[in-house]
């Protein structure tokens, strides 16, 4: 079991105290984000923050939508869309999990249920571009394939990123192939490594 201290962003083993690498920290290393500025990032992260705080307040049957930041409020809208369209009803809500094998923790967003009973595993994206088949949708299926392997992939039907628009649509892209858990594997082994080598001299 692993204890979140939401101060720090810090996953701890609740047996030894030691910290456990987040999915985020492993794939840092892929460097998405090239050039960006840190105050772009900043902004888009807050952002981020901001619209999964709103969409788990509206699950949960909890929002105050009058006192929703107006610049927040069409990605709700778009969250709105998506599980009207679908007919998705979340069943575990902003869960931590810990695959104890591997020894690496994360915190899924969504897993519920669609309108034909399948199961989905839902990630809430909120940034722009294509998270398709270029490199922000491979980190993005690696991250979903080490949330569903952590959870019990023999639970999950399909593994869905919603991207969150401030249209106040949304898109949708699988992320099932097998291959994002082998490539995930190879950035745990490396980011390991590396955390191994900072003890050498």
């Amino acid at each position: 079991m692993v204890t979140y201290d939401p101060n720090t962003g810090e996953y701890r083993d609740g047996a030894t105290g030691a910290v456990v690498p987040r999915v985020s920290w492993i794939l840092q290393a892929l460097d998405i984000y090239g050039e960006i500025r840190e105050d772009v990032l900043a902004r888009a992260a807050a952002r981020g923050t901001a619209v999964h705080e709103s969409c788990q307040l509206w699950d949960e049957n909890d929002l105050d939508e009058e006192s929703l930041d107006p610049r927040i409020a069409p990605y709700l809208d778009g969250w709105k869309s998506f599980r009207k369209d679908t007919g998705f009803e979340p069943e575990h809500i902003e869960v931590a999990i810990h695959n104890s094998p591997y020894n690496y923790a994360g915190r899924i967003d969504r897993i519920g249920k669609v309108s034909s009973g399948k199961t989905f595993l839902v990630d809430i994206k909120t940034g722009s571009g294509d998270y398709g088949n270029g490199k922000k949708g491979r980190v993005a299926g690696m991250q979903m394939a080490a949330y569903s392997a952590a959870w019990g992939d023999n639970t999950i039907d399909s593994r869905i990123i919603v991207q969150l628009q401030p249209t106040g649509k949304y898109k949708i892209y699988q992320k099932d192939d097998r291959s994002f858990w082998n490539d995930f594997k190879i950035c745990l082994y490396f980011y390991k490594l590396k955390e191994s080598m900072k003890n050498d001299r």
